[in-house]
């Protein structure tokens, strides 16, 4: 399924940013709905469900491009989670911070093993989802408290997203686009 196009490659880093707002004001939101009708005894759980919505949304855009197979979504969704636990749990001075570091090398690797043999130049991957998932972990948690009250979580989670979406979706486009013009010189020296 590989289109044509510098416009078409900027769609999909449009689709990958809004798979990321959507997953992760999802999990935000239910993570706390999930928590206000169930108590906070299940707390694990619910954070383990809510980030199968992030890894779900990623997957989803990833899937198609790159033929993904579906054990990615669980891959993905334990990577968030781990890292949502570790930033929860052991983010002592700055969770958010930790939180999305952590998260985001998770999945980086786990992205970057995929992607891999699809995408050359892919290692930059790991770095991109971390640095991105730190900043938008931080922002999203700024964001959150500043909206005050219950939508305090579904806004910092779809601020985080946005500025994960966009930041690993701008690296995303370029070795998409990187990719294109390897094949295109491979095809022009075969050809000739």
């Amino acid at each position: 399924m590989e289109k044509k196009g510098a416009g078409c490659d900027w769609k999909y880093g449009g689709l990958w940013a809004l798979a990321n707002i959507f997953g992760w004001g999802a999990c935000a939101s239910t993570a706390v709905i999930l928590t206000g009708i169930f108590g906070t005894r299940n707390g694990e759980l619910w954070m383990v469900l809510s980030a199968f919505l992030i890894g779900l949304a990623q997957w989803l855009v990833l899937a198609p491009r790159f033929s993904l197979t579906g054990w990615l979504i669980p891959a993905y969704g334990m990577g968030w989670y781990i890292g949502l636990w570790l930033g929860t749990n052991l983010g002592f001075l700055s969770p958010g911070l930790f939180m999305g570091a952590a998260g985001g090398a998770l999945v980086g690797v786990m992205q970057w093993l995929s992607l891999r043999r699809r995408l050359g130049r892919s290692l930059i991957w790991m770095p991109a989802m971390s640095v991105s998932s730190l900043l938008g972990c931080w922002i999203g948690v700024l964001a959150g408290v500043s909206a005050g009250a219950a939508p305090a979580y579904a806004i910092g989670g779809a601020v985080a997203g946005a500025v994960i979406g966009v930041l690993s979706g701008s690296i995303l486009v370029i070795l998409i686009r990187r990719e294109a013009r390897r094949k295109t010189v491979i095809t022009a020296g075969v050809s000739t």
